[in-house]
């Protein structure tokens, strides 16, 4: 627990509030994790074989 406070205070660079840092690190997550599957979708040629992989 000690070490997710830390690194959402201070793993953004800045220090913020928990919460703060919370939300940002968890968009950036979310931000990485759709464009990992666009990317994902766009290199795949069968789309059937891609929603599997995904889902």
């Amino acid at each position: 627990m000690s070490l997710a406070h830390y690194i959402c205070v201070t793993g953004t660079g800045k220090y913020r509030s928990f919460q703060d840092g919370y939300h940002r690190i968890c968009s950036a997550v979310h931000q990485e994790k759709y464009q990992y599957l666009f990317l994902c979708a766009k290199a795949s040629d069968d789309f059937e074989a891609f929603m599997k992989l995904a889902g």
